[in-house]
């Protein structure tokens, strides 16, 4: 009975700090999303360079091509996979002075804009919101998830940054400890979830 408090415990205590990390850390979040949709927008509204263009098609050909054969539960785990990479580059990449998770906002809201507008050319504009619709659930979890990875990743920069000025590293050691926290506790979690969701709705389509 004892172990099963302590372990309530340290899950509860965990996700609260986890979250309160999160919620000191709101405006490097709220700017990574800022970033992704500006980009979104930019892909949509304007014309995509032609090797920007042929380097994205490439990309998702790749996925399309990886993703055709796995069933339910390969397909699942290589999304899952695909999206905790992401996330950790998005994430501890950031100590490379937030440079990396400024170019992951850029180029995967440049990516996901070049997407729909495809969607649309192709299918109409009520054909393409429709296909973009279906795939919303999983995006419920998997856009916060990548959303709270960035923005802890541009912290951890600006934490060295500030480290290195001071040549104090007490500052980046901590917040490299509450973004793993976060890591551990609530990102992996959205994207179990977000994995299971996606599987499911490629399979049934």
């Amino acid at each position: 009975m004892k172990g099963k408090i302590r372990k309530q415990d340290f899950l509860g205590r965990n996700l609260i700090d986890s979250w309160k990390f999160i919620e000191q850390n709101k405006k490097y979040i709220y700017f990574s999303i800022a970033l992704f949709f500006l980009f979104i927008f930019l892909a949509i509204f304007f014309p995509v360079p032609s090797e920007i263009e042929k380097a994205i098609r490439k990309i998702l050909e790749q996925i399309l091509f990886k993703t055709f054969e796995l069933n339910d539960i390969t397909l699942i785990a290589f999304i899952f996979n695909n999206n905790i990479g992401a996330s950790i580059v998005g994430l501890f990449a950031g100590l490379f002075f937030g440079i990396i998770p400024l170019i992951f906002a850029i180029s995967n809201g440049y990516m996901l804009g070049y997407v729909i507008k495809s969607l649309i050319e192709n299918l109409g504009m009520t054909g393409g919101i429709l296909s973009l619709w279906r795939l919303l659930p999983h995006g419920i979890f998997e856009l916060p998830a990548i959303f709270v990875s960035i923005g802890l990743g541009l912290r951890l920069g600006f934490s060295l940054i500030i480290s290195l000025n001071n040549s104090n590293f007490r500052i980046l050691w901590a917040d490299l400890k509450n973004s793993l926290r976060v890591f551990i506790f609530i990102i992996i979690p959205l994207l179990v979830l977000a994995a299971i969701i996606e599987g499911s709705l490629m399979i049934l389509l």
